[in-house]
């Protein structure tokens, strides 16, 4: 549901500026999104674990098993991108060009027709939580799009009649 994703979020993602608190927890936010996701679409997803695909991997059959529609390729690009920054600072403490990294994470999801002056006026962390939040509620609506898929709207069905 998606309440539960939005509860999940306001919970875990930090309160703090910490721009690498942020980057971290978002980053496993997004990978609990797209665990949920996978684990809607695939008949059998307890045979996936087995195979302990790495995150860029997950995205990669994310993105084969949906059409460009579903999700635009930007959105895919910047959760690659949050990817990148996250496996960055979790292997060395001050990784270099780390805050560049950050603004292009940002660039690929923000409005290109706002200029970027207009989007610094707001600090860093705020953009960065929005953004995170943005990537979470479009896995989410996907996720809860394929549920109500694949559940039978027993209103909908017909009722069977008697005799015959």
């Amino acid at each position: 549901m998606i309440k539960r994703s939005e509860e999940r979020f306001k919970k875990h993602l930090p309160k703090s500026r910490d721009v690498t608190l942020i980057v971290l927890k978002g980053h496993l936010l997004i990978e609990e999104e797209v665990n949920e996701l996978l684990d809607v679409l695939l008949k059998n997803p307890r045979e996936l674990y087995a195979a302990d695909l790495r995150f860029y991997q997950k995205i990669c059959l994310l993105k084969a098993l949906f059409p460009s529609k579903d999700l635009e390729e930007r959105e895919w690009t910047a959760i690659e991108k949050l990817n990148s920054i996250r496996n960055k600072l979790a292997h060395k403490l001050e990784p270099p060009k780390i805050e560049a990294l950050i603004k292009d994470f940002l660039k690929i999801l923000e409005d290109p027709d706002i200029s970027e002056s207009e989007y610094e006026k707001e600090s860093t962390d705020k953009r960065l939580k929005r953004n995170i939040a943005f990537l979470c509620g479009i896995l989410s609506g996907l996720k809860e799009g394929i549920k109500a898929v694949k559940t039978p709207n027993k209103a909908l069905q017909p009722t069977a009649k008697g005799g015959g």
